[in-house]
C-alpha cells in the first residue's frame, strides 16, 4: 500500500473478497509508538516462526489461520483478535486465503 493513513481520516481494512488476488500487503499506519500492517497470505502458505520487540495484535479480518504461539495452535477466522506479549514466538499458517491486521507496539 503505497499511501499511510493520516490523522482523523478512515481507511477501508474490511474483507478484500473477490480483489484478494490483486490487493497488496503493507503498511496501513505508522507513528513513533506503532506500526499498523496488512498481511495477506494465501491458503497454503506458512510464516515461519518470529518474534516482535513490542507487543502485537492480530485481527483476523477475513480467511483462517492458524496461529502457532504460547506452545499452541490458535485458530484465527474472521473477526477473531489474538494478543501476544513483546518478544513472543509466533509461526502462522494459513488454512484458507486470509487477510491479517497486525498491530505492533514499539518496543520501549
Amino acid at each position: 500500500m503505497s499511501t499511510l493513513a493520516q490523522p482523523g481520516t478512515a481507511i477501508d481494512v474490511g474483507p478484500l473478497g473477490a480483489a484478494f488476488a490483486e490487493a497488496s500487503p503493507g503498511i496501513l499506519l505508522k507513528t513513533d509508538a506503532m506500526k499498523v500492517r496488512r498481511l495477506i497470505i494465501s491458503k497454503g502458505k506458512e510464516i515461519p516462526e518470529h518474534k516482535a520487540t513490542g507487543e502485537i495484535t492480530v485481527h483476523c479480518i477475513e480467511g483462517n489461520v492458524l496461529f502457532h504461539c504460547l506452545g499452541n495452535s490458535i485458530e484465527l477466522t474472521a473477526g477473531k483478535l489474538l494478543y501476544l506479549p513483546a518478544g513472543e514466538l509466533h509461526a502462522v499458517t494459513a488454512r484458507e486465503n486470509s487477510t491479517l491486521l497486525v498491530t505492533m507496539l514499539s518496543a520501549n
